[in-house]
């Protein structure tokens, strides 16, 4: 199964650069493997990518349902890395992605510390400094934590903000557009009834002129009959 999960994620990422495949194909190719097929989301993660690229034009709400069909939490650290990186993410995707990028920094940090636990058991005659080293790695790893966790509260603090800035933004610009239509249809409308008076105008004046001269022309040639 894992193997198959591997070539429909080489599928993917070959025709991912097809103008003509719409989302919403994209996404139930990439959901129609069970969860089970990935071990990691990478070459899921690599096809995203080259759709986005290819298709730069697509909504907000199409870019959000792309990603989505991957898991932040099966991308390995790399992967990560690449995609907390990545401008052509949206920024809800890019805030999972350094989530859980933290998340496995916290792992293997707790990793190290079990590793130098394992250690410190052993009988060793440097057992006082081995101690003393590990209560070092554990304060820097707490700190480090809590820098994280901060780290991670801010920028969630600063996403919404971005996302209510960007809200504001896109209603400012359909209330502009609006008005802008509007106004275009009045001067078309006022441009339309100055074009449709004037020929009016034109006929009626026109047609006084003959009328005018019609009387005169038949008086002279009364005159001239004789």
């Amino acid at each position: 199964m894992v193997r198959v999960g591997r070539l429909v994620d080489g599928y993917l990422a070959e025709i991912a650069s097809d103008a003509n495949l719409r989302p919403e194909r994209f996404c139930d190719l990439a959901l129609a493997l069970p969860e089970r097929a990935r071990v990691y989301d990478d070459g899921l993660y690599r096809a995203v990518d080259l759709y986005l690229k290819a298709h730069p034009r697509i909504s907000e709400e199409e870019r959000d349902k792309v990603c989505s069909v991957m898991d932040c939490r099966k991308l390995t650290l790399e992967a990560c890395t690449h995609a907390a990186q990545n401008e052509r993410l949206p920024l809800r995707a890019v805030v999972q992605v350094l989530f859980f990028e933290q998340l496995q920094l916290r792992h293997a940090i707790a990793g190290t510390l079990i590793a130098a636990n394992a250690i410190g058991e052993q009988p060793d005659q440097q057992s006082g400094s081995l101690a003393h080293r590990e209560n070092d790695t554990w304060r820097t790893a707490i700190r480090e934590n809590q820098v994280l966790r901060l780290d991670m509260d801010s920028m969630q603090n600063r996403v919404q903000e971005l996302e209510r800035e960007c809200s504001n933004m896109r209603k400012a610009i359909d209330k502009v557009g609006r008005r802008t239509n509007r106004a275009r249809n009045g001067s078309d409308r006022a441009s339309a009834g100055r074009r449709f008076g004037c020929k009016f105008g034109t006929k009626v004046c026109d047609s006084q002129e003959r009328t005018v001269m019609e009387p005169r022309k038949s008086q002279t040639e009364h005159q001239q009959s004789p």
